[in-house]
């Protein structure tokens, strides 16, 4: 019994990690959403109800079934490699299945670290600089510096 289990669990994160292989891909297949933004809207004529021909502009850019929640969840998936690779290796250490929502609570985890760290960093410059936050917030410039300053924004522009 113990060996059909563990089959079973094996066969489990096998499917868990191909689903999130193929999330992973149809995020890097997706259009940028720059590249969306430049596509204008086209004209569609259809009959309505009554029979009647109306045309209005048609807002569809993304592909059929896929809408703009579950193209974002795709593209954050598709950006974090390392941290789809991080929660499919914790999920096997722990005999659990990878989940998209795994993954997806992992990448709001680390945006979430890095903007408090980044706050930190700012709340540091403002403190050695001797400025107020409000003071420091009308003059961008010395935002600019603390983001050039940043840990991991290296190459953002600023002093260096």
């Amino acid at each position: 019994m113990r060996k059909e289990r563990k089959a079973t669990l094996r066969d489990g994160q096998d499917a868990g990690d191909v689903l999130l292989d193929i999330e992973t891909r149809i995020g890097e297949l997706l259009p940028s959403v720059e590249a969306m933004k430049k596509n204008k809207p086209q004209v569609v004529t259809q009959r309505d109800h009554l029979g009647r021909i109306t045309e209005h502009e048609s807002k569809k850019v993304l592909s059929e079934g896929i809408d703009k929640r579950k193209a974002h969840q795709s593209r954050a998936i598709a950006a974090n490699p390392a941290i789809v690779a991080k929660v499919k290796a914790q999920a096997r250490e722990n005999e659990d299945i990878a989940t998209k929502t795994a993954v997806l609570n992992a990448i709001s985890y680390e945006k979430e670290r890095a903007r408090k760290d980044l706050m930190g960093v700012a709340k540091r410059y403002i403190w050695q600089q001797g400025c107020s936050l409000r003071f420091c917030l009308q003059h961008s410039s010395v935002i600019h510096r603390v983001i050039a300053f940043a840990p991991g924004q290296e190459g953002r522009g600023g002093e260096s």
